[in-house]
């Protein structure tokens, strides 16, 4: 039995009540999951801003 199938078995024995939390919960996973921090970038109007970095540095 795989694992989500043991979760189905388990959510198939919960009471009515506690399936609102669990769709709550599923949902929050979902969502922290998804969000990810951006590189910020800043261009200063400098010799560098419209140079690829990673090429010059190997040169």
């Amino acid at each position: 039995m795989t694992i989500k199938e043991k979760i189905k078995k388990e959510i198939d024995l919960l009471p009515d009540e506690l399936l609102d939390q669990v769709q709550e919960y599923l949902v929050n996973i979902k969502t922290t999951q998804i969000k990810r921090k951006k590189i910020h970038t800043l261009h200063l109007k400098g010799q560098y801003d419209n140079m690829n970095l990673r090429q010059k540095a190997y040169e």
